[in-house]
């Protein structure tokens, strides 16, 4: 995903893209931490708690910063995101498998969605749909409009470099995993990475009490997908942009989570939190594919 600044709700807007600023770090107060020598010499312990609570939890900076968290504002985006992850699976296959075109075709879930994404595209430059898609296409953290953007912003891109890179990561490692978890179980997947990832980003700049910022884009159902491949298929040959990647695919994908884990200290243009979410839930998606899988291939065993 990408991270944008307020901006952003201008339609063509030139700074649309700039990067939002974040809370700068605070003086560090570990100077003030007693020595342990001192601890030992005291050798009475509840006064050492008292002076480590003191001084940590009793700290009007750091409780306060705590006590000034908008935790409110997670209520509807953690109970949608629940249900959602609840419901999906269950919703998805009594619907999803009843189409046997899909069963025989289930890669075109994969086109349709890679469709669904340019439909969005180009309505974003069109000044008639802003309204619309700023509701719907565009996760707000603080001003949050509408609980349907959290599935929204993953179907929203504003850059066609920012589509076309996504799209392509889709394509690439979509096609194989719609034919092995079928249409039902692979669309499950990415839009519970989706929900997870942007539900994640929620979190993270709320509790980092980040300023006022959006963000849009597939990328955490693209890394939701990296996580099930890579655990499915964990010495599988990926390459990036035709470029090899040695160690085979788990490596790439614990490769992935440290460069967007070391991404929260640069100032590059990404919402690092939504990678993360969706590469970690992909992991549970993955997981549960393979017993899924494990278990009819018993269950065909057992019935020949």
């Amino acid at each position: 995903m990408f991270r944008l600044s307020p901006t952003v709700f201008t339609i063509g807007n030139r700074g649309a893209f700039t990067l939002n600023l974040g809370v700068g770090y605070r003086r560090s107060f570990h100077s003030r931490i007693p020595s342990p020598s001192s601890w030992f010499k005291n050798r009475q312990f509840h006064n050492a708690f008292s002076q480590f609570k003191r001084l940590y939890w009793q700290r009007p900076g750091l409780a306060g910063r705590f006590q000034r968290i908008h935790w409110d504002s997670l209520t509807k985006p953690a109970i949608f995101t629940g249900a959602f992850l609840l419901a999906a699976p269950p919703i998805l296959d009594f619907t999803i498998n009843k189409s046997t075109w899909l069963k025989r075709n289930p890669q075109a879930i994969v086109y349709a969605i890679i469709g669904l994404n340019t439909g969005v595209f180009f309505a974003w430059q069109l000044p008639r749909f802003s309204l619309i898609l700023r509701k719907y296409g565009l996760l707000v953290n603080d001003r949050f409009s509408s609980v349907w953007s959290i599935i929204g912003s993953g179907f929203s891109h504003q850059n066609f470099t920012h589509l076309f890179f996504n799209m392509f990561c889709l394509q690439s490692f979509g096609s194989s995993l719609a034919v092995v978890l079928g249409p039902a179980g692979f669309l499950t997947a990415y839009l519970g990475s989706i929900v997870a990832s942007s539900f994640t980003s929620l979190a993270f700049r709320t509790i980092a009490r980040q300023g006022v910022s959006g963000s849009l884009g597939a990328s955490g159902g693209i890394f939701g997908l990296l996580g099930v491949f890579s655990y499915l298929f964990p010495n599988a040959s990926v390459a990036f942009f035709f470029l090899p990647i040695p160690g085979g695919a788990w490596y790439a994908f614990l490769g992935s989570i440290v460069l967007n884990a070391a991404g929260f200290f640069t100032k590059i243009h990404f919402d690092y939190a939504a990678h993360i979410g969706g590469s970690l839930i992909g992991i549970y998606y993955g997981w549960k594919a393979k017993k899924d899988i494990a278990k009819r291939r018993r269950q065909r065993s057992i019935y020949f």
